[in-house]
């Protein structure tokens, strides 16, 4: 169980009737099914005896506060707190974010596939709380369950795991264990958190970006707002072709030269395709009220334009000065990914992974295998010690 120091000075929460939620079908046969059930059913009880969903919903119920108040602060917001009704959707909202992240990161696997799993999965809808007796389920996509990961901050559970693990390393802990956890001793090792992007070539940054423009700008002309230009799909393939050519040039005799060519021919290519999309993402930016689009979804439209066009002079002089210029980039000086700006280049020389692209994760761990702590490294990579 949690804390109880932990617990004072958060605002409680308003009470709430289960609703009646139908039996999860028992399956035999299947071991590999059995133990991750036990699994499911074991946390979902440590989240209720351990009160560590209701630690964390009244911590993110007191940011939200918190927010209502400075809003109303400046005038954006009638009342400085929630009413009935918005904090009880609020409280639900957040015990399913919670619930909703831990079972995606025990899964794995990108956002898209853990929706379709969801949606397929009456055990996993059981433990997210998103299956009601005589309702139809509402089952989040993708999108949904990046906002609701959003909703969990690193800061708010941390304090959580920290009371959990506090209540694990009592005596008579309520968590029922078989013994309690000890805490006295910590190992701690560094791991690479891999990043879903491919190789960081340069020139391949560059064939990156007029993909991304030139689908926002595809977008935007079906709704019917267009400024004098080639058909997009055109750019696409003269991309292609180049990407292709460049990758041929570097099997043959004095492919320096033809590179640098190449290279050159790519440049203008983008300049003329950041023309385009420049036009388009001012034109959807005044005009989006006359489309079918939400504000939400040109907002969204908008920001990835924005995002490239942001980050790619940088990636232009890289290529420039690698290919044409023959010179070194420093790695704090490198871009590695058009859309993962905080990937670093990670060197462990290790058989399977000498050169490894992400983030550093420093954990620390005790005798039993549990993970008492973690550091994410922004940036570069630091050394152990």
């Amino acid at each position: 169980m949690l804390p109880e120091k932990l617990l004072q000075g958060l605002p409680p929460l308003l009470p709430e009737q289960d609703d009646l939620r139908p039996v999860v079908p028992t399956v035999y046969g299947s071991i590999e099914y059995r133990t991750w059930r036990r699994r499911l059913e074991r946390l979902d009880e440590i989240l209720h005896t351990g009160r560590v969903e209701e630690g964390f919903v009244r911590l993110a119920l007191k940011r939200q506060l918190a927010e209502c108040q400075r809003e109303h602060q400046a005038g954006r917001r009638l009342r400085p707190d929630l009413c009935e009704g918005d904090q009880l959707l609020f409280q639900r909202t957040a015990s399913v974010a919670l619930r909703v992240t831990l079972a995606r990161t025990i899964c794995g696997g990108s956002y898209r596939s853990f929706a379709a799993r969801l949606a397929d999965s009456t055990l996993l809808q059981w433990f997210c709380r998103m299956e009601r007796m005589g309702r139809l389920a509402k089952i989040p996509g993708k999108s949904q369950l990046q906002r609701y990961q959003g909703m969990v901050r690193e800061s708010e559970l941390r304090e959580v795991v920290e009371g959990l693990l506090e209540s694990a390393a009592e005596e008579d802990s309520p968590l029922e264990l078989e013994e309690r956890v000890e805490l006295g001793t910590q190992f701690l090792d560094s791991t690479c958190v891999k990043l879903n992007m491919h190789y960081p070539t340069d020139w391949v940054l560059l064939r990156d970006a007029v993909r991304t423009l030139m689908k926002a700008t595809i977008l935007i002309r079906r709704r019917g707002l267009k400024v004098r230009m080639r058909e997009p799909r055109k750019f696409l393939k003269a991309m292609n072709r180049l990407s292709m050519e460049m990758t041929q040039k570097a099997r043959r005799a004095g492919s320096r030269r033809a590179r640098k060519a190449t290279l050159r021919r790519m440049k203008r290519q983008l300049k003329i395709v950041q023309a385009h999309a420049r036009r388009h993402r001012d034109l959807l930016a005044k005009r989006w009220g006359e489309t079918d689009l939400s504000q939400a979804e040109a907002q969204q439209i908008i920001q990835r334009i924005d995002a490239i066009l942001e980050r790619l002079p940088q990636a232009v002089k890289q290529a420039h000065e690698r290919i044409i210029g023959g010179r070194q980039v420093p790695n704090a000086e490198k871009i590695l990914s058009l859309y993962e700006g905080h990937a670093a280049v990670y060197v462990r020389g290790k058989a399977g992974a000498e050169v490894e692209f992400g983030s550093q994760l420093l954990l620390s761990e005790t005798r039993s295998g549990l993970i008492a702590d973690w550091e994410l490294v922004c940036g570069n990579p630091e050394h152990d010690t």
